[in-house]
C-alpha cells in the first residue's frame, strides 16, 4: 500500500513540474519564430507576414539556411500603417544571421510583415527566417 501511494505521489510531482516548465513564460532573451521566404540568384523582394497576435518586438535578427545570401535591407511593416527601412547590407553564411536589428517600436504597434530585400550567393535557393526578440 505504501509503495503504491509513494509511486502515485511522484508520479503527481513529476506531471506537476512538467506542467510548471511547459506553461513557463518565453524569457526576454528567447527570440521568436517571425517566418520565413525563400530566395533565388536574382536579387528579390519577398514578404515574410508576421500574426499581429504574436505581439511586439524589439528588434529583429534575420537566419539563412540552404545557401549563403547577401542581405540588402528590410522594411518593417507595423500594425498602425507606418513602415521603417533598416540596412542590412550583409553577406550571411550558410547556418549563420545578421546582427540584431531594432525595431523601433512604439506603445501597442505590432510587426504586420517584413519585406526583404535579397538573394542566394550561389545557384542555389535559399530559405531567409525572421525571428522577434521582445524587451
Amino acid at each position: 500500500m505504501k509503495t503504491t501511494f509513494r509511486s502515485t505521489s511522484a508520479t503527481l510531482m513529476l506531471l506537476t513540474a512538467i506542467t510548471l516548465l511547459w506553461a513557463a513564460p518565453a524569457r526576454a532573451d528567447d527570440w521568436v519564430k517571425l517566418g520565413s521566404a525563400t530566395f533565388g540568384s536574382k536579387t528579390d523582394t519577398n514578404d515574410i507576414v508576421v500574426s499581429a497576435a504574436r505581439g511586439k518586438f524589439s528588434s529583429i535578427k534575420l537566419s539563412v539556411d540552404d545557401a549563403d545570401a547577401k542581405i540588402e535591407e528590410i522594411v518593417i511593416y507595423f500594425s498602425n500603417g507606418k513602415d521603417t527601412t533598416r540596412k542590412v547590407r550583409d553577406k550571411v553564411e550558410k547556418g549563420k544571421e545578421t546582427r540584431p536589428i531594432a525595431v523601433g517600436v512604439q506603445d501597442d504597434v505590432s510587426i504586420k510583415k517584413i519585406a526583404v530585400k535579397a538573394n542566394s550567393d550561389s545557384s542555389q535557393k535559399t530559405r531567409i527566417t525572421a525571428w522577434g526578440k521582445r524587451d
